[in-house]
């Protein structure tokens, strides 16, 4: 659809050239114009423009939005409203070709290129994903349009309508008969999700803004919501998307920068950054928590908030890869004994990430579980949420030995190694490795440093730091780098600047 503006497409030559006429030419509630699509140079516009992007700009992917008003022709009738929902609208044949038309050139033409699609019906099938044993998708032999994922506004509406309910409320509130978190597990296997936090979410109001306030539990009451939130969304089948500013607590606005300066001085705000820096990092780590999305066998729920406490746990599983159990407590109530039905996996299940009230430094002890018993227990402060895998036992560390030549420095100065790892400062100068010299060993300094065997490659740099705390960098253009060759032990010897 397109704006009305007199300047613009609307009847271009007096009378309407690129929309519909009559009553299908408007979009009803928007007040805009209906791209005619059946016409042929309305879909060479369209599909031309599309392809520019991606020829000229080298764009990574594509959104389509509204996609619901491409696809029926009564779309915006408040009278047809639950029918379109029910994806019983009437069908705009010529929108639903155009799609598959722009999905079929892109994906010929620009592979690799990601089609995603904004489409808020239930409208059968959006996705090109394969039917699911048991699925609504496995009843009915349709064609879908081609994309190859689409957002899940429910899951978004939904998520934040429960963190933002007063807490008495929540143990109540349900979508078509299922517990309101539960609910997108009736019907996560019939498309290819995002799971987006987005301008529709964030545009008058940030997450945190939108989460339910309680006089009692402080100021912290709204972060550690949105914490557990962001854990749920995570922990969930699909692929999160968080629009920029979420992770700080910030509203999105087009016309604005995301303010990271003050949020810098705010620790709520920081501390909220670190868990989804956490998280992401876990998804990405945890292949149990991506790699079988799509698949029915990747997700086992354990509770269901069976006890009306606002309380959920599940699991995630992928082939050949360790489980992660992801448990969150949305009430403001104190769950000190919490078992959780953890199956056949005995032997030590550790808690690799916690977040709850008081700061989030809640964590709980790793436990064990005896054969044929199958179930740990742990606790659940209000706000809570935890993730917990097996404890597999860890391979031993690369030693790395650096020695350095630098000769101008002064007395007080340090020389440190920084790098991309947490060993070498995660690129923070005064966390890196500290080297050391003697007046015997000078110019050349040396460190000792352990890193994990799954780092492929290191990269570094070298870095002094004066007693008054400034840091120089030594003045090269590149990152240092090594490839770990999966020896014992590793030796780099390099000279400053050089």
């Amino acid at each position: 659809h397109f704006a009305k503006d007199e300047w613009g497409l609307v009847e271009y030559c007096g009378v309407p050239q690129y929309e519909y006429e009559g009553n299908l030419g408007e979009i009803p509630g928007w007040g805009t114009a209906r791209y005619n699509y059946a016409k042929a140079e309305v879909q060479a516009y369209l599909l031309g423009a599309a392809h520019h992007w991606i020829d000229q700009f080298h764009i990574d992917g594509m959104r389509a939005d509204a996609v619901a008003a491409m696809i029926y022709k009564n779309f915006g009738k408040e009278e047809d409203g639950d029918a379109i929902m029910a994806g019983k609208g009437k069908i705009n044949e010529d929108g639903i070709s155009l799609l598959r038309r722009l999905c079929v050139e892109v994906r010929s033409r620009h592979p690799g290129v990601l089609l995603s699609a904004e489409e808020s019906t239930n409208f059968k099938w959006v996705t090109d994903r394969p039917a699911e044993n048991g699925t609504e998708r496995q009843r009915g032999d349709v064609r879908d349009l081609g994309f190859h994922l689409k957002w899940n506004m429910g899951f978004t509406y939904d998520a934040v309508s429960l963190f933002g309910a007063d807490f008495d409320q929540r143990p109540q509130l349900e979508t078509f008969g299922w517990k309101r978190l539960a609910w997108f597990l009736n019907y996560a296997f019939n498309e290819r999700w995002v799971l987006p936090f987005s301008h529709d979410n964030m545009r008058c109001k940030s997450l945190v803004d939108q989460m339910a306030e309680d006089e009692d539990m402080g100021d912290d009451c709204k972060y550690a919501q949105a914490r557990v939130l962001f854990l749920y969304t995570i922990g969930m089948l699909g692929r999160p998307l968080l629009f920029m500013g979420s992770e700080i607590g910030e509203p999105w606005c087009c016309a604005n920068s995301v303010d990271w300066e003050s949020a810098a001085l705010d620790p709520q705000k920081m501390q909220l950054k670190r868990w989804v820096s956490k998280l992401l990092k876990l998804y990405r780590d945890l292949p149990s928590l991506h790699r079988q999305d799509d698949r029915a066998d990747g997700f086992h729920w354990l509770d269901k908030d069976s006890g009306s406490q606002c309380v959920y746990c599940w699991k995630r599983m992928a082939r050949h890869e360790r489980e992660a159990i992801v448990v969150i407590n949305a009430s403001k109530e104190y769950v000190r004994e919490y078992y959780v039905n953890c199956g056949e996996q005995c032997g030590a299940w550790e808690c690799i990430a916690a977040t709850a009230m008081d700061d989030g430094s809640f964590t709980p002890r790793t436990q064990r579980v005896t054969l044929g018993k199958g179930r740990f227990c742990t606790e659940l402060p209000p706000l809570s949420g935890q993730i917990w895998v097996p404890n597999a036992p860890r391979p031993e560390p690369v030693v790395i030995n650096f020695q350095v030549r630098h000769e101008e420095t002064t007395h007080g100065d340090s020389l440190r190694v920084v790098g991309d790892c947490p060993e070498l400062g995660d690129w923070h100068p005064i966390e890196g490795a500290k080297l050391r010299t003697s007046s015997n060993a000078f110019p050349y300094w040396t460190a000792t440093v352990k890193v994990p065997r799954d780092l492929p490659v290191v990269e570094f740099k070298l870095v002094t730091v004066s007693s008054e705390g400034e840091a120089t960098w030594e003045p090269i253009y590149f990152n240092r780098s090594l490839h770990l060759s999966g020896e014992k032990e590793e030796w780099i010897c390099v000279e400053w600047g050089e």
